[in-house]
């Protein structure tokens, strides 16, 4: 299972008259996606100030079984760091940023903060912080408030891979981001729900596609009339080719509306197309509620078929150790039962 560093108060200057060094504290917990359960181990969380590339002050807490949060208290000196930095918060002995690709699962994401100074506090949010098989670093920004569109959820990150999309339920805007970072002459669209595009703006403006690669925002809500669907696609040049969801079915509620956005979509993009041009939809989610089954259940009936499975193991070495069954990561390949299977 994937554990995520949190913050549940951000890093924060504190001094008093008392302390000579300036005092930089924060608290953290090391929780899963859904923040519903903690990780049941003992790690060493370890804060690194990095200027640049050269870390400089390191500060190590134990997070031990039963934990719930920890405090991280560092006392710097300002006069010897060089500003602006930031602060990385990892376990144990894990890269600074998480590496991605189909050999790269990391059983901890770690959590950055944004450069700051010495005169200001660091930026609320989180920062996560990939290597993509590029080499390129793919930076997200995540909210750390109650709400899981905002936070960075594994399915997503791991399907980070060359492909020309529109992403429904984009969130951070990991998957879109991380398209269009990797590949060139691509175009890539990535939506949410309109009270949810702030953070996903913001990251894409911060974004670095490669030569040639689009990289656009479009609210949608999935209850939307025909004519405001029209409009969108309309807006992004008509055809789709490659419909990407991601962590979307975690809500049984809103599983008929994505199914019924899905198939309109579809619809949409396929008169006048070949079979094989047909719109391919891939989803990748980990299961979480029996509930979430209705969704396969609906995509049959709206005349979808699933032609591709891919399966993955999510890492966790507390289970490993005592043989118990891994959680898993699905990615599923959808097609019309009228058209053929498009290559991932």
């Amino acid at each position: 299972m994937v554990h995520y560093i949190r913050f549940l108060q951000p890093p924060r200057w504190k001094s008093d008259k008392t302390r000579r060094t300036p005092l930089l504290t924060c608290l953290l917990t090391v929780t899963t996606d859904l923040g519903d359960d903690f990780y049941p181990g003992e790690v060493t969380i370890r804060a690194t100030l990095v200027p640049k590339t050269n870390p400089h002050a390191v500060e190590e807490v134990k997070w031990k079984p039963g934990c719930r949060c920890v405090r991280v208290n560092m006392e710097l000196n300002a006069s010897k760091c060089s500003w602006p930095a930031r602060l990385a918060f990892t376990v144990n002995d894990f890269p600074f940023v998480n590496p991605l690709g189909h050999q790269n699962l990391p059983e901890f994401v770690n959590a950055w903060t944004a450069p700051f100074t010495f005169d200001d506090d660091p930026d609320p949010r989180m920062v996560r912080r990939f290597t993509l098989p590029t080499g390129d670093v793919l930076n997200i920004y995540e909210e750390n408030g109650d709400s899981i569109a905002r936070h960075i959820w594994w399915a997503k990150v791991r399907y980070c891979r060359a492909l020309q999309i529109l992403e429904l339920g984009s969130g951070c805007g990991t998957v879109g981001i991380g398209v269009a970072q990797s590949n060139a002459h691509c175009s890539v669209w990535v939506t949410d729900e309109p009270d949810a595009m702030q953070t996903l703006i913001h990251n894409v403006k911060h974004s670095s596609p490669m030569p040639c690669s689009k990289l656009n925002t479009k609210p949608l809500d999935w209850n939307c009339g025909d004519t405001e669907l029209l409009a969108l696609l309309d807006s992004i040049g008509g055809n789709v080719d490659l419909i990407i969801v991601s962590e979307c079915i975690y809500n049984p509620d809103s599983i008929p509306a994505l199914v019924n956005t899905l198939r309109r979509i579809v619809d949409k993009n396929t008169t006048g197309r070949l079979p094989e041009e047909i719109p391919s939809i891939y989803m990748a989610t980990k299961v979480r509620h029996p509930s979430e089954a209705v969704f396969f259940d609906l995509m049959a009936e709206a005349g979808f078929n699933i032609a591709e499975r891919l399966t993955t193991d999510m890492p966790d070495a507390l289970r490993k150790a005592n043989d118990l069954p891994l959680e898993k990561v699905d990615i599923y390949n959808f097609i019309r039962s009228d058209g053929t299977m498009k290559g991932a």
